[in-house]
């Protein structure tokens, strides 16, 4: 009965770190880590766009030395974790 108890708990275990993982949420050694989710920087100021990148610990680069962000990669809506590297194309 104990056997199959922590047989049990270990799959509850692995489960929940799928569906953790899946959220953008990962479960490690008791510490827990949010994934960011980019916005759409498109048309938006370079500089609002940096603070953003910075104030989430996500690393950048900006090609061009235009004002403007005319595109971005990864596109918005990818989820991103601390040191991730974005770059941010002007016009």
């Amino acid at each position: 009965m104990i056997k199959k108890l922590k047989f049990i708990r270990v799959i509850f275990v692995i489960f929940m770190n799928l569906l953790l993982c899946q959220t953008g949420y990962l479960t490690e050694d008791f510490n827990e880590y949010k994934g960011f989710k980019i916005p759409d920087f498109t048309n938006k100021d370079t500089g609002y766009s940096i603070s953003i990148l910075n104030q989430n610990n996500i690393n950048y680069t900006v090609v061009g030395g235009g004002k403007i962000i005319k595109n971005q990669y990864p596109k918005y809506g990818s989820v991103l974790y601390e040191n991730s590297e974005v770059i941010l194309y002007t016009e």
